[in-house]
């Protein structure tokens, strides 16, 4: 019986030192994560920004042309690059999990699944002619195409035989 009992106590050593080789292969990757980051430009260079790996944006640089810019311009570009910026998350942790516990287990998946969903590929980048027709329109007042402003409630204008509360009763 004691071969038994050996045995036994073998593998159960050994899958606790499996165990805990796999833990600190995942704190090595967590902590890898956490010193990464992201940086993206904008494709006309006035915008940069720095995400880190969690999505969170922790550097913003406006070159000067940012500021001839209109402010929802600057705004959507801004968010843009930010967005681009976070899509390439996915593939800094794909290749974080690589080099570190490996992408074929099942956390792995799971982990490459929900970075996809949290930071989705950014449709297309607008091609040149949108950008310079963004930088049109902001020359010509600030007034941006119809698709891009901002929706507002309208106001009508307030007639002045309207019931305008209980004063006048």
């Amino acid at each position: 019986m004691p071969d038994g009992v050996d045995a036994g106590e073998q593998l159960v050593a050994s899958w606790n030192k499996q165990i805990q080789e796999r833990a600190e292969r995942y704190r090595a990757m967590a902590q890898r994560l956490d010193e990464q980051a992201v940086t993206e430009t904008s494709p006309d260079q006035a915008v940069a920004v720095t995400v880190s790996s969690r999505g969170m944006l922790t550097d913003l640089t406006l070159a000067e042309a940012a500021g001839a810019k209109g402010m929802a311009q600057l705004a959507t570009l801004i968010m843009t690059t930010v967005r681009r910026a976070q899509a390439r998350i996915p593939e800094l942790l794909r290749q974080t999990l690589a080099d570190t516990v490996g992408t074929d287990g099942a956390t792995a998946s799971r982990l490459l699944a929900e970075a996809r969903q949290h930071f989705p590929a950014v449709p297309e980048e607008p091609g040149p002619e949108l950008w310079r027709e963004m930088d049109i329109a902001a020359d010509e007042g600030d007034e941006q195409p119809a698709s891009r402003r901002p929706l507002r409630p309208s106001r009508r204008p307030v007639d002045d035989d309207e019931f305008r509360g209980f004063g006048e009763l």
